[in-house]
């Protein structure tokens, strides 16, 4: 079993396809988007939302959740493609659970666009004991 991390431990570090990079901890989660507010933004890719994608840290790992109403993500991660569907208006998230290792974030076959993001988690935590 893993110790619990600390307030402000790194766990994944999030890096944009420009370079510009960001830190996930355990009470710090990230915004991706075109809006520069966002903690990596792509102010200019006009088919991205101004939020589009949330990352948050649920004890185990890295939760990537598409928060766009508008168009849908892909993830992939050891050679695995998933698919997120754009939200509606009154439904919940998608998401996808990284536990270790990289996965790469992407916007749906848009050609030339600079929306590419690296998420890098250090190793796996163990679910704490059942006591």
């Amino acid at each position: 079993m893993t110790a619990e991390p600390l307030a402000g431990e790194t766990l994944a570090r999030v890096v944009g396809a420009d370079g510009h990079s960001a830190v996930l901890t355990a009470r710090r989660p990230l915004t991706v988007g075109r809006d520069a507010g966002c903690d990596i933004s792509f102010p200019h890719e006009a088919r991205l939302s101004r939020r589009a994608v949330h990352l948050s840290w649920n004890g185990f790992g890295v939760v990537i959740a598409n928060v766009s109403r508008t168009h849908g993500l892909t993830v992939t991660a050891a050679a695995t493609t998933a698919r997120l569907p754009s939200r509606s208006a009154s439904g919940p998230t998608t998401g996808f659970f990284l536990a270790s290792g990289t996965a790469t974030i992407a916007g749906p076959s848009w050609p030339g666009s600079p929306f590419l993001v690296t998420v890098e988690v250090g190793g796996a935590r163990s679910p704490p004991a059942a006591r």
